[in-house]
């Protein structure tokens, strides 16, 4: 776990850092992995290329109490094929952060949640849907629709915000 920064307890905070091509050569979070009990917070700083070799959250897996400010999550992978950009295990807070997928490599979400995340002021763009697991405490944001090969031919499923893996949820 943790491919870069490993918080297993008391407090961690990034501000202008870059957390980047780190690998998780066992489990979660090639880039963080916070645990629960800790507290993590980033604050402008940029995720990119992270893999989890190993499990979810390509960027990161977020345990305790983590908070997020202006935060870009790039061109992460991970190998169970579920969230390239984070995998969300707690009640975090994101705000005005930036979720992008470049790698359009894979059928994985940029992020899969079992916490209860609030989202305010984020983008999220990715050619699969955004999110996969528990709806969001609060989500003032804006999610674009998945990025099909085809521009003219963009799909009507968004992603699955109640969890129901319908996928079915318009923006």
């Amino acid at each position: 776990d943790g491919g870069g920064i490993y918080v297993s307890a008391g407090t961690f905070n990034v501000i202008w850092t870059e957390i980047k091509s780190n690998t998780s050569i066992s489990g979660s979070g090639g880039g963080v992995y916070t645990k629960s009990g800790s507290s993590f917070t980033g604050v402008n700083s940029l995720f990119f290329g992270n893999t989890a070799t190993d499990g979810k959250g390509g960027s990161a897996k977020l345990q305790g109490t983590p908070k997020l400010y202006g935060c870009k999550f790039e061109s992460s992978t991970a190998k169970s094929n579920i969230a390239k950009a984070l995998e969300v295990v707690a009640s975090t807070e994101f705000h005005y952060c930036t979720f992008l997928d470049t790698l359009g490599v894979g059928d994985q979400y940029l992020v899969y949640s079992t916490g209860k995340p609030a989202y305010k002021g984020c983008l999220f763009a990715s050619p699969k849907s955004a999110f996969e697991g528990t709806i969001a405490d609060s989500f003032d944001s804006t999610a674009l629709p998945p990025i099909s090969e085809s521009l003219a031919t963009l799909p009507t499923d968004t992603f699955d915000l109640d969890g129901d893996n319908d996928k079915g949820e318009p923006l």
